[in-house]
C-alpha cells in the first residue's frame, strides 16, 4: 500500500455570515452598511439570503451578493 498523500482543495465558499457579507463589502466595494440596516435590507426582500434551520441565522450567497453591490438587478430569493 502506497503512503502517498492526495492534496484536495478545500469547498469553494458559497455564503458570507451577516458580518462576513458587511467585511466583504467594505473590503471590496467600499461600502458601509450597519448591521440594523442589513437586516432591514433583508426583511424589506431587497438583499438576498438564506436562513440555516428553524429560526437560525442568516446567510448571504456570494454570487448574489456581489451582484447586489454591483448594482444589479437580484431576486432575494436565493
Amino acid at each position: 500500500m502506497s503512503n502517498t498523500a492526495t492534496q484536495f482543495s478545500p469547498p469553494e465558499k458559497k455564503y458570507l455570515s451577516v458580518d462576513g457579507a458587511r467585511q466583504y463589502a467594505e473590503d471590496f466595494a467600499s461600502f458601509t452598511i450597519s448591521k440594523s440596516r442589513f437586516y432591514t435590507l433583508t426583511s424589506e426582500g431587497k438583499l438576498p439570503f438564506v436562513k440555516k434551520g428553524h429560526g437560525g441565522r442568516l446567510l448571504i450567497p456570494i454570487d448574489k451578493f456581489k451582484a447586489w453591490l454591483e448594482g444589479g438587478e437580484v431576486n432575494a430569493e436565493a
